[in-house]
């Protein structure tokens, strides 16, 4: 049977934390349920309109944090909540 997987790149679970900004303005701090090399999956509900940029904390652990700016993609449901998807437009792993 083919798949219907319509995803460009392959996504690997991921435990960290994703802090938002818009214009600086502080929007939360977000659960990562997965993570590809196009962007994030987050559980919650999303803080912006589809289509905006946000400034992207991702914390990986104390030591290893990631800039990236990312665009606010679909909402979509996940077991008991829901999620949403951050495509990334620019990354800084220092």
């Amino acid at each position: 049977m083919p798949s219907t997987e319509k995803r460009a790149q392959s996504r690997i679970p991921l435990a960290a934390s994703a802090l938002l900004q818009q214009e600086a303005r502080p929007l939360g701090s977000f659960a990562v349920v997965n993570v590809s090399r196009g962007g994030l999956l987050l559980f919650g509900d999303a803080p912006a309109e589809p289509g905006q940029r946000l400034a992207v904390t991702l914390r990986l652990d104390a030591n290893h944090l990631v800039q990236a700016t990312a665009m606010v993609g679909r909402g979509q449901p996940l077991g008991q909540g829901r999620g949403f998807v951050l495509r990334f437009v620019d990354v800084d792993a220092d």
